[in-house]
């Protein structure tokens, strides 16, 4: 990917990435992937479903803003049973109850990572929610063959 088309920062938000919405709308991009909202959930100040609305807010901007783009939102990953976070599932259910609603394609990778209690699977991840480096092509492959 080329990384001047890469909007991130390590503690993104769902705040900063919706004021960063003209910033990504001055590249014109014709598709965007979305994936935030883990940090809301973890700093303990958001719901899951409020998590998924202002989700929901990114996209509508983005639309508003790129009447063309597609929107691509990508399910937050599970959290190791270490580092349990609240309402991912709910904050994932919600965004892919709400798809049409919002004007997007949901792309749920979750279960991909998930062990067999529903938690992240510890092999893949550092930390509990970061994803090993050598996980990136799996986690890539995964988004791309449902965005095609």
């Amino acid at each position: 990917l080329d990384t001047s088309r890469i909007f991130s920062d390590n503690n993104l938000t769902t705040d900063k990435a919706l004021n960063s919405v003209s910033s990504v709308a001055a590249a014109n991009p014709s598709k965007v992937y979305v994936l935030v909202g883990l940090n809301d959930l973890n700093y303990g100040t958001r719901s899951g479903e409020n998590v998924a609305e202002r989700i929901g807010s990114i996209v509508e901007s983005l639309k508003e803003a790129i009447p063309s783009v597609k929107v691509y939102v990508v399910s937050l990953l599970p959290i190791t049973q270490s580092f349990e976070a609240k309402a991912i599932d709910e904050a994932n259910s919600t965004l892919a109850a709400r798809a049409t609603e919002y004007g997007m394609t949901f792309i749920d990778i979750a279960d991909a990572f998930k062990d067999e209690s529903g938690y992240l699977n510890t092999d893949v991840s550092t930390g509990g929610y970061n994803l090993n480096h050598n996980y990136y092509p799996f986690f890539l492959n995964n988004i791309s063959g449902a965005s095609n």
